[in-house]
């Protein structure tokens, strides 16, 4: 994982980012309807987080034991990003909900603070 994205991406979250939406459209009969647009700093971030196996199952016991953010170990923060990107492929605009109510910051923020204590533990083991 890219260390220097995800603090970009905290950072843009932190200094106020909103999604923007294109416009609904008609032309020749045809409506389209507004969609979000969404930056490649962001995507870069989140696509790649996306990969769990079995999210479902793991954001059912997270929402049934109302587990906050704070305590969300690595393979929670993995499962929640892999729901952000499967519901936005589906039904668009989830990222910019996530993105305006603040909990993608939080979700970030606390996979940075998995990865500052991996490095700790890491360099431990390293002698440093």
């Amino acid at each position: 994982m890219d260390t220097n994205t995800l603090d970009f991406c905290i950072k843009k979250l932190q200094e106020g980012y909103t999604v923007e939406w294109t416009k609904s459209t008609q032309e020749d009969g045809v409506f389209t309807f507004p969609r979000p647009i969404y930056p490649d700093w962001l995507m870069k971030e989140l696509t790649p987080m996306a990969i769990m196996y079995g999210y479902r199952t793991r954001m059912e016991e997270l929402e049934k034991n109302n587990t906050p953010i704070e305590q969300y170990e690595l393979r929670d923060v993995l499962a929640e990003a892999t729901y952000i990107v499967r519901s936005e492929r589906f039904n668009d605009g989830v990222i910019a909900t996530y993105v305006s109510n603040g909990r993608l910051l939080k979700l970030l923020l606390r996979l940075r603070e998995i990865l500052n204590n991996k490095e700790k533990e890491e360099q431990l083991w390293d002698g440093k």
